[in-house]
Order: structure tokens, then C-alpha cells, then sequence
């Protein structure tokens, strides 16, 4: 009797192998943060089932070059266990490779860009808002919308992704920022990830108190924000915030329905004037980006800064408005006048939905506003002097199918002292 012997393909082999463990025992995907220098240093978070530690692999041309053990930043309320490492002594502006050992397995290999002061540094960046992702469990299913994004997100090779709020949907666990962290892992691990807290981005909003504890404790971000009146709420130092990228000084003024005047924050006016003039002084920054998620939160000191840039959300339209006067925060209906060639000053743009929009549209008179989910890409060049962004819109309501183009918008300015006049 003979012996038939069936053999498969060593290329699918391999693939099934590699695909069986890109994922396993890592329960949730490493995805990048950032830290107070991005130019030397990257965050890196991830989750597993077992409190086995973890290590993090990386180099440029190798992930083999070097090596960081995992912190042990506690227990989820899911029981899963939180770890963290710091990729320290990079080279600014050069590409790297890494990969997360834990639990016994391993995390696929991706790569990150560090940042850098030179002239001729450009970066892309991603804007997002109000994913409002939910466990897969949940209807509607926002998070199977994201995901067939996903893809379409990933061509642009962003190497920051700036989220305006509302990444999940009110919820009193993490299962929807398990879920939302799944659903976009390959975005995450190779782009880092730069959130802004938004009103739905914390279990206590069904009750109309406002804790982001939950917020802070998921994306570990830095924590060099405003102090607290209250040392219990010590997470007000991760929700707001600055970092540098290239040439350009992001700062976060206002988290949820937080703003730096709120009682909760110590002197947030203060910290806001001192970290832009900090900022300007330093002569690595060409230009202000401010983030809030509830637009109307300008601080005059941004103003006075000439910052390029504010951006929000929540409103779930896409609106691009004229420049505020110091004094005149943006409002909800208040009277704008569209940005245009010429107008000089601080340029507000709320971003939409990514997943849907609100039936009641908000209204701008005078401006570019438009009621569709989408996004916008943003690219940074001539050393951080000239900032182009491009708005998107998605018709079809899984967000699938091509992307029409509904704004487009290039500020060119500098507060470089080598540029000043």
C-alpha cells in the first residue's frame, strides 16, 4: 500500500504562521503615544491576559538592535493587565522598526518616524474626530465602520494621529477602547497616536459629572498639563498638555467640557501663556497648533501667539470658520466669516464624524461648513512653515467607496526668529 503525502506550499506556511501569531496572547495591540520629546524618544503601550511582563524590540534596521522591558502600569477593569515602555536614544528624524514580545508571543514588526527640528523635516499628520467606537456587541456597530476606514487611512503613512474626542462612546469599562484600539491596530502601531479627551470619553457621562480618569489611564499620555485645584484629580495633567512634532507646538486647551478656566484647573491661563512662550522662546517652533473637542475654547494667549491652527470636533459637521478676535471665543451660531487668501490669524477648522452625522446641523453663517463623515489629511513642510490641509468626505454610511475632496485649506507663516522681519 503506497503513502500519499500532501504537502502545502512553504509561502502559506509561513503566512499562516506569522498571521496566528501577529496577534495572539497580546490582548490588546501595541499602539504608539507621545512623549515630551519626540525627536529621541517614543511611548508604546499594550495589553495582555497574563501579568507575564513584556519587552519591546527595536532598531533601524533591525528591531534586534535594541531592547526595553515593559512597566507594569496596572490591572484594566477588565482584568487586563496595562504595560508601557519608552523607546529612548533615537535618532531625530529617522525611521524605525519595532515589535512587542509579552505573554509569550509577539507583536507583528512596524515602524514610526521620529521627529526633528531640521529645515528640511515635513511629516504627514491624520485628523479625526467622534469615532464614538463601541464594543462589537454594541449597535449601531460605529466600530465596523471605522474599520472599513481603516485601510484608506493607512495609504497616507501618517506619522502622527491627531483625534479630536469621542474616541469611544459613553461607556463605564474599556471594552470600547479595546475595541476601537482593534479595530485601527495597524493605524496605532505605526502612527502615533495624539488623542484629545471629548465629553462621551468617560464612564461618567450618562451622569453629567465630568472624570476622565478612565481617559487618562488608557492612553498613559504625558503629563505636563495644568495642575489640579484637587491632587486626587491628577489626570487633569495627562488630558491637557504640549509636544513638539517637527517644527510645530501641539497644545491641548481644552479636554471634554473642560476648560483652563474650569475651577477643577490651577492657574490654566497661566500655564497656557507660559508653555507658548516657553515654546516660541525655544526657536524650534515655526507654528501653534491648539486642540480642544468642544469648539468656543480659543485662549486669547493663542491669539496673541499668532497660532496657525485650532482644531475641535463634536459637532459633527465639518466646519472651517474665520479667525477669531481676542475676547470673542467661537461659539456654536455665532456669526463667522469664511477663511480666505489674505486673512491672516488663527484658523478654526471642527472636524466631523468619522462614523455619522447629527440630524440637527449646527449653524455658521458665512462658513465652509458641510454636514458629511469624513476626515483630513494634513501635510507640514518648508520646516514647518507651511501647513496644507485636505478635507474629505465619505457618502456612503460604512464608509465605504471612493472620497470626494470638500476643503482645502494652505496657511503659510513662521515664528521662527530667523524669520521675522
Amino acid at each position: 500500500m503506497s503513502r500519499r503525502v500532501f504537502a502545502l506550499p512553504l509561502a502559506f506556511l509561513v503566512a499562516f504562521f506569522l498571521a496566528a501569531s501577529a496577534d495572539a496572547g497580546i490582548s490588546r495591540y501595541p499602539y504608539l503615544l507621545p512623549t515630551e520629546d519626540l525627536s529621541t524618544s517614543v511611548h508604546v503601550c499594550w495589553q495582555t491576559d497574563a501579568k507575564n511582563g513584556g519587552r519591546v524590540s527595536f532598531g533601524e534596521k533591525d528591531v534586534a538592535e535594541n531592547s526595553v522591558d515593559g512597566t507594569y502600569d496596572g490591572t484594566s477593569p477588565r482584568g487586563k493587565h496595562r504595560y508601557s515602555a519608552v523607546m529612548k536614544g533615537l535618532k531625530p528624524g529617522t525611521v524605525y522598526q519595532y515589535k512587542v514580545a509579552s505573554d509569550g508571543e509577539e507583536s507583528g514588526v512596524h515602524s514610526f518616524t521620529t521627529s526633528s527640528d531640521a529645515e528640511d523635516f515635513s511629516f504627514r499628520v491624520l485628523l479625526i474626530s467622534d469615532t464614538h467606537l463601541n464594543a462589537a456587541s454594541q449597535t449601531p456597530s460605529w466600530k465596523a465602520r471605522f474599520s472599513n476606514l481603516v485601510p484608506e487611512l493607512v495609504r497616507f503613512k501618517p506619522q502622527l494621529v491627531l483625534h479630536q474626542g469621542d474616541f469611544v462612546i459613553s461607556t463605564a469599562d474599556d471594552k470600547a477602547y479595546d475595541a476601537g484600539l482593534r479595530a485601527a491596530k495597524d493605524l496605532f502601531a505605526s502612527s502615533i497616536l495624539c488623542p484629545v479627551a471629548g465629553n462621551h470619553d468617560t464612564p461618567s457621562f450618562n451622569e453629567k459629572r465630568v472624570d476622565i480618569r478612565l481617559f487618562a489611564e488608557e492612553f498613559r499620555l504625558i503629563a505636563n498639563g495644568p495642575e489640579p485645584v484637587d491632587p486626587a484629580n491628577a489626570w487633569i495633567r495627562r488630558v491637557f498638555g504640549s509636544f513638539n512634532y517637527g517644527r510645530v507646538h501641539f497644545v491641548t486647551v481644552g479636554a471634554g467640557y473642560l476648560t483652563l478656566s474650569d475651577p477643577a484647573v490651577k492657574d490654566g491661563a497661566r500655564w497656557l501663556e507660559k508653555d507658548i512662550d516657553d515654546a516660541v522662546k525655544s526657536g524650534k517652533v515655526a507654528n501653534i497648533i491648539a486642540r480642544t473637542h468642544v469648539p468656543g475654547m480659543p485662549d486669547d494667549a493663542l491669539l496673541k501667539a499668532n497660532a496657525a491652527l485650532y482644531l475641535a470636533g463634536h459637532v459633527h459637521v465639518y466646519a472651517r470658520l474665520a479667525p477669531p478676535v481676542p475676547g470673542r471665543p467661537i461659539l456654536a451660531g455665532a456669526t463667522q466669516e469664511t477663511y480666505g487668501p489674505g486673512v491672516s490669524g488663527t484658523v478654526p477648522i471642527i472636524l466631523p464624524s468619522t462614523v455619522y452625522v447629527v440630524k440637527d446641523v449646527p449653524k455658521y453663517p458665512g462658513a465652509a461648513v458641510a454636514p458629511v463623515v469624513g476626515y483630513a489629511e494634513m501635510t507640514v513642510t518648508k520646516g514647518g512653515r507651511r501647513i496644507e490641509i485636505t478635507a474629505y468626505a465619505k457618502d456612503n454610511p460604512d464608509l465605504s467607496g471612493p472620497r470626494r475632496v470638500i476643503d482645502h485649506v494652505i496657511i503659510e507663516r513662521s515664528l521662527l526668529p530667523a524669520d521675522a522681519k
